[in-house]
């Protein structure tokens, strides 16, 4: 067997013990605070520290720790229910509502997590941490040019703020994605500057590999900056994963499938419910021409997560196999989300050329309605509702995001994301 079909069948074997299936990730909850014991590398120090709050319940410096260690676990449930009874004993915190704000952005409650923020500058108003995490707020809601502002005030205060640096690059590329007048250097230069503060930092390594790659086409320097972050977060499958986008992109030799193979391997051991690893291994197996073993791996990314990429890898694979069947059921679903996608391009330039047409922000609205999407929907009909109070169509289409909200089961695999 090829290294790159035993590297597949290490992957799947791997996802399978780590229970990645769409139901099972769906079905994934936070436990309460009365569950089991805490089991992981960081149980001792939870079940230590909650020994100690049975004692004594107020010290805050100990309830903070719990709260970060659930975070760290990704427990979001068990984090914000710490941090709500430091919200109780400690009202005029800033602090704790900026760590809410931070719990709740990884959680996907981003309208909380923006409240929070808000909440802890209105108590703060000087606090630079928590406007820093209000852009990246606005970053993970799509408000680019908001992020942008925000990120570019902060470094007028601290021009060499690693975090703001970083956000600025993101908050560039968002809008070069969204096919503003923005330059590839000018994403990079933040991240550059950043990298040249804090040589050492695998975080900033890792984003200058992936923009170097990405938008500077340099494959090679990128491989170092990618080879050098893995040497400095050896856990990180983020390196892995762009180590195996390099080889992808080289000429399909089995030198460089192999390669590919490898690293997503590597990728999906760090982190199994990360849906690029079966990504990659899936099309390192297409370019070696096994339509078949790359369509298992594929159907595992898309059960992860349901991306565009996944699905036009899906419909090529089952072609190649001779599957016609599944190859146009999965044809269809990326030719709809690509219109939805192009439309939205054109709505986004549209308001950026009439900023106060309230017509632009409707069509927004009814397309990611479409889509299935009502928090975007909502979001954009808030900015039509600033611009128009008393329009009767923004009344009628949240009407339909509450109705959406209360009926919709979305089918991970007829629809696709809209960001």
């Amino acid at each position: 067997r090829s290294p790159v079909r035993l590297a597949s069948a290490l992957l799947v074997a791997i996802l399978v013990a780590g229970g990645v299936s769409l139901a099972v990730l769906r079905s994934r909850q936070a436990p309460s605070p009365s569950a089991a014991p805490a089991v992981g590398s960081l149980a001792p120090q939870i079940d230590s520290l909650r020994r100690h709050l049975s004692h004594q319940p107020h010290d805050f410096r100990a309830r903070f720790r719990l709260a970060q260690l659930y975070f760290t676990q990704k427990e979001y449930g068990r984090a914000l229910d710490e941090l709500a009874v430091l919200e109780a004993q400690r009202p005029r915190d800033a602090e704790v509502f900026l760590r809410r704000a931070m719990v709740r952005k990884y959680a996907g409650q981003l309208r909380e997590a923006e409240r929070d923020v808000q909440r802890a500058l209105a108590l703060r108003p000087h606090y630079l941490q928590a406007r820093e995490w209000l852009g990246e707020i606005y970053l993970d809601q799509g408000r680019s040019k908001e992020a942008l502002r925000v990120f570019e005030q902060c470094l007028k205060e601290r021009p060499d703020s690693y975090f703001s640096l970083l956000g600025k690059a993101r908050a560039l590329e968002q809008l070069f994605v969204s096919r503003f007048p923005v330059g590839p250097e000018e994403i990079v230069a933040p991240v550059r500057r950043a990298v040249e503060l804090e040589p050492n930092n695998p975080w900033g390594v890792v984003m200058l590999a992936r923009m170097t790659f990405n938008y500077l086409g340099q494959a090679d320097a990128a491989e170092e900056l990618a080879q050098r972050a893995a040497r400095l977060d050896p856990q990180n499958p983020e390196p892995h994963l762009i180590l195996a986008e390099i080889a992808l992109h080289r000429p399909p030799t089995p030198e460089n499938l192999r390669r590919a193979g490898e690293h997503a391997l590597a990728a999906g051991q760090r982190d199994p419910t990360d849906y690029r690893p079966p990504l990659q291994m899936g099309r390192a197996l297409l370019a070696q021409n096994e339509p078949a073993e790359a369509a298992r791996l594929l159907e595992r990314s898309l059960a992860i997560r349901p991306m565009p990429e996944t699905v036009y890898q899906l419909s090529l694979a089952y072609r190649r196999a001779g599957n016609l069947e599944r190859a146009r059921h999965y044809s269809e679903i990326y030719d709809r989300w690509n219109t939805l996608m192009e439309r939205r391009k054109t709505l986004l330039g549209d308001v950026q050329r009439e900023p106060e047409n309230v017509e632009h922000y409707l069509r927004l609205a009814t397309l990611y309605l479409e889509a299935q999407a009502p928090d975007p929907a909502e979001n954009w009909l808030r900015k039509a509702r600033r611009l128009r109070p008393n329009d009767s169509r923004v009344s009628r289409l949240l009407a339909r995001v509450k109705r959406l909200r209360e009926t919709t089961s979305q089918n991970a695999t007829s629809l696709l994301p809209i960001p």
